[in-house]
């Protein structure tokens, strides 16, 4: 009988230490759902490291801060995680960020692989107590702290950490009950399982990307040809001296294709005829070299009649920075390559620098 009691204490103890508080796990890659209609996978140690950014700590606060201006609260999280030890933070930058889409939560959102749970807890718990973040509420799939400064919410839990970036504090608190049900989605239920996704992440770059036409900004869009609703991959590559921008749809096969000959328009009446036929679905391969991009760009009219204005300054900086800008497509596949004078460093470090000087001149 003391054996049975002995035994029945034991299962009672055993119950009691099994209820004690432990937060739930999820793949961070398993929230994104399967219906989301745009996607981007951020490098952002890759990024910092190709840029320099790991080198110039001050440049970076200077951006995050133009870049989160309207909520000072996202920018200084944002600076915990990319200038501190991300172990220390409970983080993990070596794995993509994921920007995303998605009906079920109403407003873009950031998907972050947590590394270590307590250590993120913690510095939620420190950042409640400077009055940054509010209370957190426990809703046994993950904690859910509110950015006070704006309608940004903080789902977490031990493997992921969600940033939903709402608009109004309705749709916030609309999405709730969908934030646990993402958080416990298997890969097959996620955007995981979708071809899409599959050869995106097979890519290589800096970014890589899953979209529609319907997300394209309108200046880009007269290089493009994709029919509405064409589901796109694509990535953009950063080398030494050059960088690469592809766009495809996900039925193109991988076959050859054959843009034509090198067009190279002489002046903005050329540029808007081939422009005209590409709006009507004619491949096109227009190459432009530095002195074809400043006539198009009419910088040699600006620098005779405005040589010291700032803006002209910079727009021929960057112009005698390119050796060569390509971009040709059809109805399959869109590809952009620039060529920069400068071989030697990486291109993401040279765009970094001429960001530099055009903030350093108040543009």
């Amino acid at each position: 009988m003391k054996q049975l009691y002995t035994t029945f204490l034991l299962a009672i103890l055993l119950l009691l230490s099994g209820c004690k508080k432990e937060m739930a796990k999820s793949d961070y890659t398993n929230v994104i759902p399967a219906d989301c209609t745009d996607l981007v996978a951020i490098n952002v140690k890759e990024a910092m490291q190709l840029s320099g950014l790991y080198q110039d700590d001050k440049f970076l606060v200077q951006v995050l801060d133009i870049f989160f201006e309207d909520s000072p609260s996202l920018s200084s999280c944002m600076k915990t995680m990319l200038l501190s030890d991300t172990l220390q933070v409970g983080i993990n930058l070596d794995a993509p960020v994921f920007l995303f889409k998605s009906e079920k939560l109403l407003s873009p959102a950031l998907s972050f692989q947590v590394s270590n749970f307590e250590k993120l807890k913690a510095n939620f718990a420190s950042a409640t107590q400077l009055g940054m973040l509010s209370k957190p509420e426990d809703n046994k799939i993950y904690l859910f702290h509110t950015i006070k400064e704006g309608n940004i919410g903080l789902a977490y839990n031990d493997g992921t950490l969600l940033v939903v970036l709402a608009d109004t504090p309705h749709k916030l608190q609309k999405v709730k009950g969908n934030i646990a049900s993402m958080l416990k989605q298997t890969a097959e239920e996620s955007i995981v399982s979708t071809p899409q996704y599959q050869y995106m992440s097979n890519l290589l770059g800096v970014f890589r990307f899953l979209t529609t036409p319907d997300a394209i900004p309108f200046e880009a869009k007269g290089l493009l040809q994709f029919p509405q609703n064409t589901k796109l991959n694509g990535t953009i590559i950063f080398e030494n001296g050059s960088m690469r921008m592809m766009m495809q749809d996900n039925e193109y096969d991988g076959g050859q294709i054959n843009f034509g000959r090198p067009y190279h328009p002489k002046n903005n009446n050329e540029l808007q005829a081939i422009m005209s036929q590409i709006i009507h679905g004619k491949a096109f391969n227009i190459e432009l070299n530095t002195q074809e991009l400043a006539s198009l760009l009419n910088l040699n009219v600006l620098t005779q009649f405005a040589p010291e204005e700032p803006e002209v300054q910079a727009l021929s900086n960057i112009v005698n920075q390119v050796e060569y800008f390509i971009a040709r497509g059809n109805t399959h596949r869109t590809e952009i390559f620039v060529t920069l004078t400068n071989k030697s460093d990486n291109a993401l470090k040279q765009l970094i620098l001429i960001a530099k000087s055009l903030l350093a001149n108040g543009l």
